[in-house]
């Protein structure tokens, strides 16, 4: 079986577990929220707008933190914080899967 056979049956693995599926029907609801959904829009405007000004890195980590900040004490009360969390633990999943990968294969290779 080819790697990218593989790679879809991961990606429909991680797809079925509880966290993939919270995450899913959050942001569904977000969706359904005009309110919520124009926060997030808003808060990709920022950011898209802020990486358009071409800013020397530190300028621009620090400009990204004060939007992050913002969007995250104006969303703390809502499901988009809960959305946030629940996408963690997808990326959590996700980042050790990768990692249990690379270390095989470094063990492997004898690196």
């Amino acid at each position: 079986m080819s790697i990218e056979k593989k790679t879809m049956e991961m990606i429909g693995l991680i797809k079925s577990t509880p966290e993939f599926k919270n995450a899913k029907n959050l942001k569904n609801r977000i969706l359904q929220d005009r309110n919520l959904t124009a926060m997030i829009k808003n808060f990709q405007s920022e950011q898209d707008n802020l990486y358009k000004r071409n800013l020397p890195p530190n300028q621009m980590e620090a400009e990204m933190k004060k939007i992050a900040d913002n969007f995250e004490r104006i969303s703390s009360r809502t499901i988009i914080k809960d959305y946030a969390e629940a996408m963690q633990q997808v990326q959590e999943m996700i980042y050790q899967s990768n990692m249990t990968i690379l270390e095989s294969i470094d063990k492997e290779l004898n690196i």
